[in-house]
């Protein structure tokens, strides 16, 4: 995290370097300069922001875990007898509230205790709800599993879902406050390298514990159930700013009037529609190549072990990209990625098309090494295009409405993911029934003509 960190202030003093060059070079324009926006050439310098940078970070990582515990439920259920793919669409509604947590979101930005803190409000009691959650999951999930109660599995999880989504909706807003305006870029940066390193940690730790039978999932949501109580000390020890006068709402209603405002807008109301639909294209690759290959016999215990050494390119990829996302253009980085990326999603169907049958014996190497490519690649798409958006969004928001702002725009992108996730694997099950061929490649197919 040192290293990383480093790295960020490197590259942050190299930019700042190249731009005084820049401008001493340049010709002294009156007009020009009259022009520019001063707040936006100030070059980013995270000197005094390690401690803020360093805090968001522990936060998003938190809010990864209750994502990660979740990604293993689908991989133990596909293994169950009688398990459709349908059924994974059930479960994939838990995820829906951070599609719809703008509906609560301006009730965050308003509501809150002067004396606690206006983010520190939710995100305490969010901590430790999170904390109760799992602390009763470790008691009913074995048996939840074992009954394949899908319908109380999706709901538990979806009340996780909920309250990391109302968390995500004040540290988003705090992360506008509490990084100076030249550096709230890097919140992205935290938000991804931390809910990844969460997400990993979770899915990951307990595939990988799991597999030399050291621990059981019950055990493991326990672990984190204590850690979760036990990091409300580090919120509390985090004095919060007041809220600045030209920052404050007025009320619940003046909020939500904000976020119509905002909707209202022509820029926002299309970047809305582009977050809404442009997910579709990745859709079947991301949510059913890794049932299919599961499907054809490939361990889970495998996909962990493949997926652990795909993860640090998750990690480590935001702090590389930071210097293109920190500047005035970050969401370049998302256009530049979206054709590589529905490449390599069409490339999946191909990885699932020429799967071995025979995972024991024979010759592995070539498939498991095309299969880590296609999945790094992959990964590294799917991260610099996050990186890349919450870093635009961090940058238009409005800090008075910083929370409802930011979820606003997060929510459409999460749904722009969730509904088409819901609808291919609902497909898949209905598909198999009246079509000849396996739904997966026609689904593909059609995903790739619709992104191009």
């Amino acid at each position: 995290f040192v290293h990383f960190l480093r790295v960020m202030a490197q590259v942050a003093q190299a930019d700042a370097v190249r731009q005084r060059r820049g401008q001493a070079d340049a010709p002294e324009d009156g007009a020009q300069a009259e022009a520019a926006a001063p707040e936006e050439d100030v070059p980013a310098n995270l000197q005094g922001e390690y401690g803020n940078l360093a805090l968001l970070l522990f936060l998003y990582v938190l809010q990864g875990v209750p994502l990660g515990l979740s990604g293993a439920i689908p991989l133990m259920l596909k293994e169950m007898p009688g398990i459709e793919y349908s059924d994974l669409g059930t479960f994939s509604l838990a995820s829906w509230p951070f599609s719809v947590k703008l509906l609560w979101a301006p009730l965050v930005d308003s509501v809150f205790i002067e004396s606690v803190g206006r983010r520190k409000t939710w995100i305490i009691p969010m901590q430790l709800l999170i904390g109760v959650t799992l602390v009763y999951l470790w008691w009913s999930v074995d048996a939840m599993l074992e009954s394949k109660n899908v319908v109380l599995l999706t709901l538990l999880f979806g009340l996780l879902y909920f309250l990391c989504a109302t968390q995500d909706v004040a540290v988003d807003g705090w992360g506008l406050t509490l990084l100076r305006k030249e550096n709230v870029g890097y919140a992205a940066t935290a938000n991804a390298v931390g809910q990844s390193a969460g997400f990993a940690m979770a899915l990951l730790g307990y595939m990988s514990l799991s597999s030399y039978e050291l621990v059981t999932l019950a055990q493991f949501m326990l672990f984190w159930g204590v850690l979760f109580f036990l990091s409300v000390l580090v919120v509390l020890l985090k004095h919060e700013a007041p809220v600045a006068p030209d920052e404050e709402i007025e009320d619940i209603k003046a909020a939500y009037v904000a976020m119509y405002k905002i909707i209202r807008l022509p820029a926002v109301g299309s970047l809305l529609a582009v977050l809404l639909t442009c997910k579709m294209s990745f859709s079947v690759a991301d949510n059913v190549s890794v049932p299919m290959l599961q499907d054809q016999g490939l361990p889970k215990q495998h996909l962990a072990a493949l997926s652990f050494i795909a993860t640090p390119i998750s990690i480590v990829l935001p702090s590389i990209v930071a210097r293109y996302t920190a500047g005035p253009r970050p969401f370049d980085l998302f256009v530049t990625c979206y054709i590589p990326r529905l490449v390599l999603a069409v490339a999946s169907a191909g990885v699932v098309y020429y799967a071995p049958t025979d995972w024991e014996g024979g010759n592995l190497v070539v498939f498991y090494g095309v299969l880590l490519t296609v999945g790094i690649l992959g990964t590294a798409c799917s991260t610099a295009m996050f990186v890349s958006h919450m870093a635009f969004f961090a940058r238009i928001a409005d800090p008075s409405v910083g929370g409802t702002y930011m979820t606003l725009v997060n929510s459409v992108s999460n749904f722009g993911s969730a509904w088409p996730a819901a609808v291919v694997l609902k497909l898949m099950t209905w598909l198999k029934d009246v079509t000849p061929g396996d739904p997966f490649y026609v689904l593909v197919a059609g995903s790739a003509v619709v992104g191009m």
